[in-house]
């Protein structure tokens, strides 16, 4: 049974579509397209209880006439028939969402997009911040789910879900510490820590991807840096953009967000966390991270607050950053070549700063400052080395 509901603009699919009645199934698809002058026809298969191979071909058929084609609320037995039939990949296609509530559960974690809570002995739930659409968790879900098939060890995700009126992604419940906890709690294992840190990036970097729906690092950098207002002048966004696009393109897999906290150790072994800025592109969008983290933050913080947030002196968090390079790029730099480095990583690490600055509910002034003078202050160098590894 087919039915067009007035108020949501959607075609609602009741019942079995089978071979016997798919016929009439498409036509009537059809007449709802045609008498609602529907651009881009959304099917609400909630409803739907069986659908044929024949029922398929109906919706590859209006696929093929309207590409901005989607289904939504689509039951889990139905799901299931696509992803076996490969359809899932085909369509637009949006699972129905099951309602959990977090009430009386614990808190385990928070973070700038969600807040993460222990749904049970074997799974964690991760319910997102109220601006965050459905894209975004189903965004983090296709991303987790390309690492493990890739061979990086990730938090194995299982399907997205509302809270209230929140998104929110169901994940297994990974029983190990942080990097950081770790270091933290024993700073004796602060070399052994961050060497596995850096190992452990230099496998991600390794990574190669020929083909896939992760975001290019480089054009989304752009795209952000086109979005700040009231900071930079026209020119300088043309300046910064330009360098943003001078990048060596590459094909490898970043992380996007790499520091100790998403980390984690299981069994000896190291697992990646918090995958929704997976990307590809080269490997700066990450590095430049590490080294805001551990050589430029310590610098712009107090001895006591850098105690307070990373469990160590200033001193301490930037010898970090040697430990880590040095076994990341295989040996030791020189002075000369570290000071190289550290100027081809500056403006980049400026802007992830600024980009986390501007994030916040209010904004710092003196942070946001100081990212435009890091930033400014190597367009204007002229011996500035650009990213040159």
């Amino acid at each position: 049974m087919v039915t067009y509901d007035d108020k949501t603009g959607r075609i609602i699919l009741k019942g079995k579509i089978t071979s016997e009645n798919y016929e009439d199934v498409k036509l009537s698809i059809e007449e709802a397209v045609k008498k609602n002058d529907i651009k881009a026809p959304v099917l609400d298969l909630n409803a739907l209880e069986y659908i044929s191979s024949a029922g398929l071909r109906v919706l590859l058929a209006l696929k093929k006439q309207h590409d901005d084609l989607r289904l939504v609320n689509v039951p889990e037995s139905i799901y299931d028939i696509f992803e076996i039939t490969g359809f899932s990949e085909i369509l637009n296609v949006q699972r129905a969402l099951e309602e959990i509530s977090v009430d009386g559960l614990e808190k385990i974690g928070e973070g700038t997009s969600g807040v993460v809570y222990r749904l049970n002995p074997e799974q964690i739930v991760k319910v997102y911040r109220d601006y965050v659409q459905l894209d975004y968790a189903e965004h983090e879900r296709y991303c987790s789910r390309m690492l493990i098939s890739l061979g990086i060890d990730t938090a194995i995700p299982f399907k997205t879900a509302r809270v209230g009126n929140d998104y929110a992604l169901i994940y297994e419940l990974l029983d190990g510490p942080s990097l950081d906890k770790i270091i933290k709690n024993d700073k004796s294992r602060f070399a052994e820590c961050i060497e596995k840190f850096a190992s452990f990036l230099k496998l991600i970097h390794k990574t190669k991807i020929s083909s896939s729906k992760l975001p290019d690092k480089k054009e989304e950098w752009i795209n952000k840096v086109n979005s700040i207002e009231g900071i930079f002048s026209d020119e300088d966004i043309k300046r910064i953009t330009d360098l943003i696009a001078s990048v060596p393109d590459r094909d490898t897999l970043v992380h996007g967000d790499y520091h100790t906290g998403n980390v984690l150790v299981k069994d000896g072994e190291l697992i990646l966390i918090d995958t929704s800025d997976v990307g590809t592109g080269h490997p700066v969008f990450d590095l430049c991270e590490v080294y805001l983290n551990y050589g430029i933050s310590p610098t712009l913080i107090s001895e006591d607050m850098c105690w307070k947030l990373f469990g160590v002196t200033v001193g301490e968090m930037q010898e970090r950053w040697r430990c880590f390079s040095g076994t990341y790029f295989g040996r030791e730099l020189p002075d000369e070549e570290m000071d190289k480095m550290t100027k081809a990583l500056t403006p980049f690490s400026a802007l992830r700063f600024l980009f986390w600055a501007l994030a916040e509910p209010k904004v710092s002034e003196a942070k946001v400052n100081y990212c435009k003078a890091a930033i400014l202050g190597a367009l204007n160098d002229k011996d500035y080395p650009g990213i040159y590894f």
